[in-house]
């Protein structure tokens, strides 16, 4: 049976403390990414054909919903990623767990390679 090097406090996964000199993801390196994907998509669509048969108001209201509908799902899928690595990966693999922060980093960056 394989062990991984969480460590539990109060039945809470706790991730093992960092080496010096290693830096966090933190939630503004995620947002800007978010925002340099929602930016990149918005111009796109905006120099597409597609633009120009739709009023300006319509395209920022749905913008707005499309970005809300996006960041939920995001959350969700990153919440999924982090308890995959948490309960398989580092059973499987002697790797270190990662937080949330890292997972939804590591769904934006699929996103940004992969998607569109």
């Amino acid at each position: 049976m394989a062990y991984s090097n969480v460590l539990y406090d109060d039945f809470t996964a706790v991730s093992p403390p960092r080496k010096p000199g290693m830096h966090r993801i933190t939630a503004g390196f995620n947002v800007a990414l978010l925002a340099f994907q929602a930016v990149t998509g918005f111009v796109t669509f905006l120099a597409s054909d597609r633009a120009r048969a739709f009023p300006l108001a319509g395209i920022l209201l749905t913008s707005f919903i499309d970005l809300i509908r996006l960041i939920v799902v995001m959350m969700l899928i990153a919440w999924f990623v982090r308890e995959f690595w948490q309960r398989l990966i580092t059973s499987l693999v002697p790797i270190r767990p990662i937080d949330f922060q890292e997972a939804l980093a590591i769904v934006l960056m699929f996103g940004l390679l992969l998607g569109r």
